[in-house]
């Protein structure tokens, strides 16, 4: 039998309020760490997302690269191995 790993992660956000907290950071980081610890030898995890705007700073902090897109923010692309 073999065993398949799959992550899906829809969307996150973080209250205006709680904004340069540390918590998207904090989330974000979590995320990574779970997949870093069950991804499979040999295999890699695209995160993709489109951000906002206004966040893309943040994610350009944390590794992501810009997808250019002309409505909304751009998308943003990391890959983890």
């Amino acid at each position: 039998m073999s065993v398949r790993s799959r992550f899906f992660h829809k969307d996150f956000a973080v209250f205006p309020a709680y904004q340069s907290q540390g918590v998207g950071t904090l989330l974000l980081n979590t995320l990574e760490m779970y997949i870093r610890e069950h991804i499979p030898s040999g295999w890699a995890v695209s995160l993709e997302l489109i951000s906002t705007k206004d966040a893309v700073p943040f994610y350009r902090q944390r590794g992501f690269e810009e997808r250019p897109c002309d409505g909304d923010g751009p998308g943003m692309l990391k890959m983890l191995r």
